[in-house]
């Protein structure tokens, strides 16, 4: 994969994590509920609270979770290759 693909990649990553925190922008109720879970001192148990009184908005929730922790591992993949090949042709 050329140099040009992976930070063509990149930008796709970081697109995808500005989409996500766009529609987080756009939906209060889901706001809500990310926010409630980001405090919250014990995680699993405030989203099976969350769960048990918005059932139909925690599939959302963990969708764009698991979303956005895979767009951060790959954008950190691919600036560590990025900087590996930099590195290289020093």
């Amino acid at each position: 994969m050329s140099d040009d693909d992976l930070r063509s990649l990149l930008d796709q990553s970081h697109k995808m994590l500005r989409s996500l925190a766009q529609n987080l922008d756009r939906r209060s109720d889901l706001m809500e509920v990310v926010q409630g879970l980001i405090v919250a001192a014990d995680m699993h148990h405030a989203f099976e609270q969350f769960e048990a009184t918005n059932p139909d908005m925690m599939p959302l929730v963990l969708q764009a979770s698991v979303s956005a922790l895979i767009n951060v591992y790959s954008a950190e993949c691919l600036k560590d290759e990025i900087k590996r090949r930099a590195a290289d042709q020093n």
